[in-house]
């Protein structure tokens, strides 16, 4: 993976930038990359993956975003048996004959496989968008100018939105009308979890959790962790309070949900952070894979297909690349 590249040669023409390196854009290089290695993936954060998103504290290691992709029957991902080959993903667990795999490095290792000898630049944004001369230009926030033939724009569609409407391009209702949901989500490590009865992972739990997922079940060296995620509406209520305000909430929460699942004494908790997303997953997510804006501009990613992983990989395969 190269980053942090010299983008600003004005003589430089791309055949395709792919703006968002989360999994749909990441897919979408993958195979542009059997085509050609003249394009470039755009990402304003300082690292790849979205959603995939891993942080590691001392020798724990606490997936914060997507937990597991699905694989049976009805639940297919194109890249499961290319990551299992290289060893990079392990069944977590099987439920109702689904398989739920998860990545032995950390979700955002499979972000890092599919970026591998990809051109990625980090931390720029696109301020604005439009077409000359048959060709699109980019404007960066730090004025560079990008050039390609085509885009493809694969990030949160209120932020997809936003940017084409300042570069003056109608957006059709229906796009405008995807909304997303919030999440806050709380790292937490434990002194002990051996006297709970809790599964690998678990979700719907009440009107303020939503999941519960045991990191240790993942990760052999981590110490007992846990990563909750709230649910969208108690997200959205309390999105703007202080990590230090909501963590205490949190905490109150998951001590009661311990208690029902095993001892009546409170949880000994050693350390916990908040992890914020703004734009979690679509709450009602077109049911197409992309959208052509024109012949050079086209709109892709989990809001056109779902928030999972399997339906974002989804979105960046039904691209046509022609």
């Amino acid at each position: 993976m190269t980053l942090n590249l010299n983008v600003s040669n004005p003589d430089q023409i791309f055949e395709a930038v792919i703006l968002g390196a989360g999994i749909s854009g990441l897919t979408l290089a993958h195979r542009l990359s059997k085509k050609t290695n003249n394009f470039l993936v755009v990402e304003k954060s300082r690292g790849i993956g979205g959603r995939l998103a891993t942080r590691r504290d001392g020798e724990n290691i606490y997936d914060h975003g997507a937990q597991f992709y699905k694989i049976s029957p009805k639940h297919e991902l194109a890249f499961d048996q290319m990551w299992m080959s290289c060893g990079l993903v392990k069944n977590w667990f099987t439920l109702n004959e689904v398989q739920y795999q998860t990545s032995q490095k950390g979700m955002t290792g499979l972000a890092k496989f599919l970026a591998d000898g990809k051109s990625v630049d980090l931390s720029r944004e696109i301020a604005l968008i439009k077409i000359e001369n048959n060709l699109v230009i980019l404007t960066c926030t730090d004025q560079s100018v990008i050039k390609c033939q085509k885009l493809f724009i694969t990030a949160p569609l209120p932020q997809a939105v936003i940017l084409l409407e300042r570069s003056g391009f109608e957006i059709p209702q229906n796009i405008k009308d995807v909304k997303y949901a919030h999440a806050l989500v709380a790292l937490f490590e434990l002194e002990d979890l051996s006297d709970y009865q809790l599964l690998p992972y678990q979700e719907k739990i009440s009107d303020t959790i939503f999941s519960v997922s045991q990191q240790n079940t993942k990760f052999e060296k981590n110490s007992p962790t846990l990563t909750v995620a709230m649910t969208p509406d108690w997200s959205l209520e309390n999105f703007n309070s202080s990590d230090e305000k909501n963590l205490v909430l949190i905490t109150v929460f998951l001590q009661k949900y311990l208690m029902l699942n095993g001892s009546k004494l409170d949880a000994v908790i050693l350390k916990s952070q908040l992890k914020k997303w703004r734009y979690s997953h679509p709450i009602n997510p077109l049911t197409c894979g992309y959208v052509k804006l024109n012949s050079q501009i086209v709109l892709a990613g989990d809001g056109f297909s779902g928030g999972s992983i399997n339906h974002a990989v989804k979105s960046g395969l039904s691209i046509p690349l022609d």
